[in-house]
């Protein structure tokens, strides 16, 4: 049967079915609309499915609900306990108050387009200020993972193909030269687990999370060597009354289990905390219990308040020992290994800053011919 669609003055398309006569004897419609032909036909040929066939296609009553909890429940399979908890925060926090009632063919490019500038312009429910452009690119990955799913099982247009969010181009913070300087200089005044666990970072590029999964038997003071295989994190827990709930869990990805080299430097900071640990004890915890993160975090930012250095995030660290290792020109690829990446991609591109100093130093190597 011929589709009957049209384009109207609005620009939306607009697409009718004959379903009986009326009482003087004009013929009956019902009518379906939407801003693309494509999704006009699929929800027309819903209609005509359910009217003449009396069938109710799936797709038709599905809603962004249940299509979302069936997409959540099949990737548990294969994905960390972390990552499934960040699923559900975005599911409950932001993308089920827009979407979870809705239709899911109901939902176009046009409402997806209206939810990411809500995002990016207003305040959500307790946010101090509107999402940062690289949030809503979380966000967005997960709805178009969910509408990819759904594209899959129930064969319907997937409003989030051509959806494309600008990246930020805002020019970060880094931790500057002088600054990392100072820490230095208070971390070698002042010796206990906080700076410590800092140095950890700074010299040899650790994550928090690994940092504080760090246990005695990691450590190989025989040959100098750190061994990397786990990692703490604090998960959204919406059960039992509480928000969050620590795990210890399998690094970020399979290259993060990984054998450090530890430098002169540490080798004797570390071996007098192990000395006050037993083997299963973790190095910076309390009594030998696990450390959280947000501790960790707090007890940097009171070093750098203490000290008069301006506060930043501990990642930051881990930024710096690359910047540093490729203008002290360690090999790309060893730097990688020590980071934990995947490939060298990934350190070049997320955690390579070359200073100003240092881009005026390699171009004037190569211009010493002229």
């Amino acid at each position: 049967m011929k589709l009957n669609i049209y384009r109207r003055k609005d620009g939306r398309f607009e697409g009718r079915l004959a379903v009986g006569k009326k009482a003087d004897g004009k013929i009956l419609y019902k009518y379906v609309y939407a801003y693309s032909y494509e999704e006009c036909s699929m929800r027309l040929k819903m209609l005509q499915d359910q009217t003449i066939n009396g069938t109710i296609s799936p797709a038709a009553t599905a809603t962004f609900q249940n299509i979302s909890y069936q997409w959540l429940s099949s990737v548990r399979v294969y994905t960390k306990e972390s990552t499934c908890a960040l699923y559900a925060y975005v599911l409950r926090k932001y993308l089920m108050p827009a979407f979870g009632k809705n239709k899911l063919y109901m939902i176009d490019e046009a409402a997806i387009k209206t939810f990411i500038n809500k995002l990016l312009t207003q305040k959500s429910h307790n946010e101090e200020k509107p999402l940062s452009v690289t949030s809503v690119r979380n966000i967005m990955t997960i709805l178009k993972m969910i509408f990819t799913f759904a594209e899959r099982k129930y064969f319907i247009l997937n409003p989030t193909k051509n959806i494309r969010i600008i990246k930020n181009t805002l020019r970060k913070k880094f931790l500057s030269d002088e600054n990392w300087q100072l820490i230095c200089q208070a971390i070698r005044c002042e010796e206990n687990d906080t700076t410590t666990a800092i140095a950890i970072a700074g010299y040899m590029g650790l994550r928090i999370g690994e940092i504080c999964a760090l246990q005695k038997k990691d450590v190989d003071l025989d040959n100098n060597i750190l061994t990397v295989q786990k990692t703490v994190q604090r998960i959204s827990n919406p059960v039992n009354g509480k928000k969050t709930r620590l795990i210890i869990g399998e690094p970020k990805t399979s290259t993060s289990r990984r054998f450090i080299p530890i430098p002169d430097i540490l080798v004797e900071r570390i071996a007098h905390i192990c000395q006050k640990r037993e083997t299963d004890d973790f190095l910076f915890g309390i009594d030998g219990k696990v450390l959280d993160p947000r501790t960790l975090q707090y007890r940097f930012k009171k070093f750098l308040q203490k000290n008069n250095i301006p506060v930043i995030n501990f990642h930051q660290l881990r930024h710096k020992f690359a910047g540093r290792c490729v203008e002290k020109n360690v090999d790309i690829k060893v730097l990688s290994e020590i980071l934990g990446h995947s490939n060298v991609n990934i350190t070049l591109n997320y955690y390579v800053h070359p200073t100003m100093s240092f881009k005026r130093k390699q171009l004037n190597m190569a211009m010493t011919e002229l």
